[in-house]
């Protein structure tokens, strides 16, 4: 890993008694088991890890984000929605309304409502588009996942597999998109669709998701889940080892592809004719991505999620609270 750690934001011990005030009162966790997942995962620590120059406020609601995201993650990946394309549908249509306007009747879709009302208050009308994009392609991604467990299809390329994982990752949305309004940036939509500037967004995208399905290999073969790793094994006909030292050499890949790009921006920024704080806002936000990165490692090595096994027994996990089963 060749960006430098980084610590933790400064807020971070002051910003964990108010998120775990936040879960209880929205009713988010609702279990023994759910809030040891809670504490096995450290959302606080992922945001810290990931935006560690944003203030306090921006940290807490990028906590509560994240804490959001773990638990409805885990319903639609671990829980009955995931195996029920029906259920699915239900749940991705009560969160859908929930940001739309409709009723949000449920405490998760509740908490998304005002989630996404604090976050997008303020933010340009691009901004709140690509951000709305790509919630629900996030949303949809779990369907395409439901769908691939129930039919009993896999993945049978890398090349197939990398670009729907950049989508259930999800970290254009938890990720990228927020860190700009971390950062208290709001960058003109031409640089966002910049060539250099979306494909840095695409390989932030693929190191994250590809890492992370190393350190979860084992819980998604429990849980029938697609995972990089088996992909490589099949594809390639070689041992989990040689897979591993496969994705490995793509993630390093990944980080030059970054770095190419990265000085491809600064002449595109030029040609079209940015001014100069755009270009030290288009800066911020590459830099802030190396965070994303960088953080993303170092929080996959410090939490129990991924250092000690997960609870699952006879394909079920414990920490799943049937949060969608009233839909």
């Amino acid at each position: 890993m060749p960006y430098p750690a980084e610590p933790p934001n400064p807020f971070l011990e002051e910003a964990r008694r108010p998120l775990q005030d936040w879960l209880r009162h929205q009713q988010l966790v609702t279990t023994n088991e759910a809030w040891a997942q809670v504490e096995r995962t450290r959302p606080d620590l992922m945001a810290a890890r990931y935006y560690p120059r944003a203030d306090r406020e921006a940290l807490v609601r990028h906590m509560r984000w994240l804490a959001w995201g773990f638990v409805v993650d885990d319903e639609f990946d671990d829980g009955p929605a995931g195996r029920d394309p029906q259920q699915c549908r239900a749940a991705i249509g009560e969160l859908f309304g929930a940001i739309t306007g409709g009723p949000a009747r449920e405490p998760y879709s509740r908490a998304l409502a005002d989630l996404w009302q604090e976050t997008v208050r303020g933010r340009s009308k691009e901004w709140n588009r690509i951000h709305l994009y790509d919630f629900c392609t996030v949303l949809w991604a779990y369907h395409t996942e439901t769908i691939g467990r129930m039919t009993g299809s896999q993945f049978t390329s890398l090349a197939e597999y990398i670009p729907f994982r950049c989508q259930s990752v999800a970290i254009l949305f938890y990720g990228a998109d927020h860190a700009e309004a971390a950062l208290g940036i709001d960058l003109p939509d031409f640089v966002r669709h910049l060539p250099a500037l979306a494909a840095i967004r695409q390989l932030v995208c693929e190191h994250i998701g590809l890492l992370n399905d190393i350190f979860s290999l084992a819980k998604d073969r429990a849980l029938n889940n697609s995972n990089a790793v088996d992909i490589v094994m099949a594809e390639r006909d070689c041992d989990q080892s040689t897979a591993i030292d496969h994705i490995n050499a793509l993630l390093t890949q990944k980080i030059n592809d970054i770095a190419a790009h990265e000085a491809a921006l600064a002449d595109q920024l030029i040609a079209a004719d940015a001014d100069g704080p755009t270009q030290e806002q288009a800066a911020a936000c590459v830099t802030a991505y190396k965070s994303l990165i960088r953080g993303n490692h170092d929080w996959h090595f410090e939490v129990g999620r991924y250092t000690t096994p997960e609870a699952i027994h006879n394909g079920v996990p414990l920490y799943t609270q049937d949060l969608f089963t009233r839909l």
